[in-house]
């Protein structure tokens, strides 16, 4: 469907790989997405997953974590994560000095190990430099928001930001694990050879 959609559009022979990567990896995006939107919508924490999906794209914009190969083990995991935070979110019950804590040592922990990319991802150390000035810029940013939310007293939100971060860093941790491992793995095939 979508390379024939690609040869209506009169793209190059060329071009083909980039337009059909592009065109799956949005396609592929909104359906989770569209299902998330919906699935936050019938149970009303609309909200919640919006706040929880802007906080998590900045951070993983420019932070970068695991990535999955297959889009199957990524919209299931997405889902199921999605799902886990918003129903441990109606069990939280800690104080806003903890979550605030909890919250800014998270955000430091993200800003020490990232950026994390793929394994698939080829940086040059002036691009990595340059996503982590950004996201210095983007932790600035939510370090305010987090003390204006303990400071107005927004228990609720600062559970959000608190569950969100944790999870991105995870994220990071396993990203971080699958490159140390495939590096050993390559190091280990290239002394074979």
């Amino acid at each position: 469907m979508i390379d024939t959609l690609l040869r209506k559009m009169d793209v190059s022979e060329n071009d083909l790989p980039y337009y059909h990567y592009g065109l799956v990896t949005v396609l592929e995006t909104a359906s989770v997405q569209l299902f998330c939107i919906f699935w936050t919508a019938f149970r009303n924490q609309l909200t919640d997953y919006l706040i929880f999906y802007i906080i998590f794209l900045l951070m993983r914009k420019y932070g970068g974590g695991f990535h999955f190969r297959d889009f199957l083990p990524c919209f299931i995991t997405s889902i199921l994560s999605l799902l886990g935070i918003l129903e441990l979110l109606q069990y939280i019950r800690l104080e806003i000095l903890p979550c605030t804590l909890i919250s800014s040592l998270s955000l430091l922990f993200i800003f020490l190990i990232a950026p994390v990319p793929s394994i698939a991802e080829d940086f040059t150390t002036e691009e990595l430099r340059i996503r982590k000035y950004k996201l210095l810029h983007i932790i600035w940013i939510m370090e305010v928001f987090i003390i204006f939310l303990a400071f107005i007293k927004q228990k609720h939100l600062l559970h959000l930001f608190m569950i969100t971060l944790l999870f991105t860093s995870s994220i990071m941790v396993a990203g971080k694990i699958r490159i140390f491992y495939y590096r050993k793995i390559i190091t280990k095939e290239k002394t074979d050879d």
